[in-house]
């Protein structure tokens, strides 16, 4: 958990995903009551899919993109799309990436407990899609790159072409040695 004072991101605490991690974290939540919280999700079960829609807009333009969520991930609530272009040749059809949690059990437990202690959720955020902030911010956007991310739960690969991120994939490392990493 991190507390945000306007410019820097504090760390508050660390919880155990497990029963005695998730009651520390409702105990941590009962001390900031009514505080907006945003959700940072870094999880192996998270697809990404890119495809073209028919251009559209308004209505029928959400309702395109609502079947194909459904159809790419009907059983999770936590999906996602971003229009990141439009063809130049045809149609000019749009082009979406498409993602999910795949696993909705996963985030349950830390979303059970604030809603239990009636703390806001401004939003879930995926840190893949995030990274396209940093990539953007870089300025490194318009030739293929591949970012790589080491995270406490293995390997976060990222690749964008264009800008616009392609898919991205977390691998578990079961040494973390770092000369086996390189």
């Amino acid at each position: 958990a991190y507390s945000w004072n306007g410019t820097n991101a504090l760390l508050e605490d660390i919880f155990a995903n497990d029963e005695n991690g998730w009651q520390r974290f409702a105990d941590y939540l009962a001390t900031c009551k009514n505080q907006p919280a945003d959700i940072l999700v870094d999880l192996i079960e998270e697809d990404f899919q890119r495809d073209t829609v028919p251009h559209t807009i308004g209505k029928a333009r959400r309702a395109i993109i609502d079947r194909k969520l459904t159809q790419f991930y009907r059983d999770t609530p936590f999906r996602h799309a971003s229009v990141q272009a439009r063809e130049k040749e045809g149609r000019k059809d749009d082009l979406i990436l498409f993602s999910a949690l795949t696993n909705a059990e996963l985030p349950k437990p830390w979303l059970s407990m604030m809603y239990k202690l009636a703390v806001p959720v401004t939003g879930i955020y995926s840190l893949a899609l995030l990274s396209q902030l940093l990539v953007n911010k870089l300025r490194l956007g318009q030739e293929p790159l591949l970012l790589v991310t080491h995270q406490s739960s293995g390997l976060r690969q990222s690749y964008f072409h264009k800008g616009q991120l392609h898919f991205s994939r977390l691998t578990p490392l079961l040494d973390q040695a770092p000369e086996l990493l390189a």
